[in-house]
């Protein structure tokens, strides 16, 4: 993919929302997630908008140092349809995150996937407010805990929402280690999962 230019990106998008408003109503009344919206968003190339250049991306966001472009395409695609718009901050987001915080085999392994459209990704985080305790910290974190076995990880636990359910291929599920040791800031991770796995 040659990269384009944050005006023509932003054009891109706009051109778009027409054809998301008028899917919208649809989306809502049947609980589901937006394919053809998605469709629509990976044949313009706006799926890879926080990818960098160097991976094949169009390098348009906070992590490339262009937040005002990215927010100005996502601004294009909430216009028409809000819904979609949340579901495509969430995928472009957490691409922010993995070129930010990802190790370099990571991104070399996961951008070429997005760029392709093989990959559509969010993060599930948010914690259901507990109500058995008085402790801010605990009512507002450390339910999903994560426990190593061999060959990996067990997540288990419950968030409040999950965005993209149904249409990201993978997800980010923040975690508490189940590790006495550690301070409540030391358990909290990230864990890169495919969305299909039980």
């Amino acid at each position: 993919m040659n990269a384009k230019s944050p005006e023509a990106l932003i054009a891109a998008a706009r051109k778009l929302t027409a054809n998301f408003a008028a899917r919208a109503a649809r989306y809502d009344k049947d609980n589901s997630f937006p394919h053809e919206d998605f469709a629509d968003l990976q044949a313009a190339g706006l799926l890879a908008t926080s990818v960098p250049k160097a991976h094949g991306g169009h390098g348009v966001s906070m992590s490339n140092g262009d937040p005002l472009t990215q927010w100005r395409i996502t601004t294009a695609i909430a216009a028409g349809d809000l819904s979609l718009g949340r579901c495509y901050e969430g995928h472009i987001n957490t691409v922010d995150l993995i070129n930010d915080f990802g190790s370099e085999e990571l991104k070399r392994e996961i951008f070429p996937q997005v760029v392709a459209g093989k990959m559509r990704f969010v993060i599930w985080g948010s914690e259901p407010i507990r109500q058995d305790t008085q402790d801010l910290y605990q009512r507002l974190s450390g339910q999903t805990v994560a426990r190593k076995v061999d060959g990996g990880w067990i997540l288990n636990g419950a968030k409040a929402f999950a965005t993209s359910a149904g249409g990201a291929t993978h997800v980010v599920i923040t975690a508490a280690l189940e590790d006495a040791s550690l301070s409540p800031l030391e358990q909290q991770q990230w864990f890169l999962a495919d969305a299909a796995t039980p």
